[in-house]
């Protein structure tokens, strides 16, 4: 699955009337089934939609298609806050936005056409923003998502790719993401190993820190106009230098797959924040740094590619032991070695954590058997080479 993004230019009043209309009606569709959810201490569709859907179809504006998404979407945010450990705060949907299914909205060449309440249709020019997701606009939509940001419209439209076919030679890399390494890539042979050095991001990232309290500073003494203008232009560079990192570094994973014809193997990102500890100035770091951006470029770049993508469960990567097993807390030594407490294998604790995770993809593609004896057995071998890469240089090569 693939993400477009569309930017609708500006419609007509008449027109940008009924998309603010829809966005609202479905917004507060979304968030009342949200508050009988919670009323009913369930997350089942079918109990809520028997006993609900005629009042919501009598309550708001909305084509059938349209309640059934949100719905669909209110069970989805509802049950991501069951599942989530720790803090949490009941959750509403606070920005407005409306779902649309695949028969509920069409793209044509050079416009987009919503179906509206009362069999009205709304027709809107658009442009992508990515001009590399341009090839995937005559394909057939799944569904998508209107939002207004700004006083501007975005169309995000959800697209199946072709997956391709598994033979019987699986090769697979994983990738783990962090901090000090924002991304470090592995196989269970260990024939790659990549680091992607987080050193840079880190300094970048808090030298426009600095700037931004000497601008705070600077605003507190009544140049506060002057001020705003400064924080927006700092907030838009580092913006855009992010965007730019994450791209470079996308585009090498997946050059790496393509190099020795092997899937990517991912970790789930729910929850990455919560389960890196760090120090005060790199939680800042860790906490602005976009790691879903990072993940999106992975995804429609592997798609271009023909490379297949699977997200698995991070949990315990980093305290298993990729060749016996062992899975324990004093596995991992320190941020950086690990050392298995039950058989001594000893190695980089990123390179634990990519290899894991590209060992429980193994694990899914063998509808749940431990991964093939190669596997594991070349664990214990020679390193290989391992590769330095940072994330605005050219990689260099040096021996593991």
């Amino acid at each position: 699955m693939i993400t477009v993004k569309l930017q609708l230019y500006k419609p007509t009043k008449c027109k940008e009337q009924r998309l603010f209309s829809i966005i609202r009606e479905f917004t507060s569709c979304a968030n009342w089934y949200l508050d009988k959810l919670q009323e009913s201490r369930t997350t089942s569709r079918v109990k809520i939609h028997n006993g609900y859907y005629e009042t919501a179809r009598k309550s708001f504006r909305l084509l059938s298609a349209n309640v059934q998404l949100a719905l669909d979407k209110a069970i989805e945010t509802q049950r991501a806050f069951l599942n989530k450990k720790g803090k949490k705060s009941v959750p509403k949907f606070k920005k407005q936005f409306a779902c649309f299914r695949q028969d509920t909205f069409k793209i044509f060449d050079r416009y987009v056409q919503f179906n509206m309440p009362g069999r009205e249709r709304v027709n809107i020019p658009f442009k992508v923003c990515n001009p590399n997701h341009k090839q995937f606009i005559k394909q057939q939509p799944k569904r998508s998502q209107l939002i207004n940001k700004k006083g501007k419209w975005f169309l995000y439209v959800s697209y199946e790719t072709d997956k391709p076919a598994i033979d019987g030679n699986i090769n697979i890399i994983g990738v783990d993401l962090g901090v000090k390494k924002i991304v470090t890539v592995s196989n269970p042979e260990a024939s790659v190993n990549v680091f992607f050095s987080g050193n840079k991001a880190i300094y970048t990232r808090n030298k426009y820190q600095r700037y931004r309290k000497q601008i705070q500073r600077a605003k507190d003494t009544g140049k506060a106009k002057r001020g705003y203008r400064a924080l927006k232009r700092i907030s838009g560079k580092e913006k855009n230098w992010i965007k730019d990192t994450n791209h470079k570094i996308s585009k090498q994973i997946v050059n790496i797959a393509k190099q020795n014809k092997a899937d990517i193997a991912i970790e789930n990102l729910k929850g990455i924040r919560e389960r890196i500890k760090a120090t005060k100035k790199v939680r800042r770091m860790l906490h602005s740094w976009s790691f879903r951006q990072l993940i999106s470029f992975l995804q429609y770049k592997s798609a271009m590619a023909g490379v297949r993508i699977v997200s698995v469960d991070p949990r315990h990567t980093s305290q298993r032991c990729p060749r016996c097993g062992h899975i324990s807390k004093d596995n991992r030594k320190s941020q950086s070695a690990f050392k298995c407490s039950q058989c001594h294998y000893s190695v980089n604790a990123d390179l634990v954590g990519s290899r894991n995770i590209a060992l429980t993809a193994l694990n899914l593609y063998g509808e749940g058997k431990r991964p093939s004896e190669r596997a594991v057995m070349l664990l214990p071998m020679a390193e290989g080479k391992t590769l330095m890469a940072s994330c605005l240089e050219a990689p260099s090569v040096r021996a593991g």
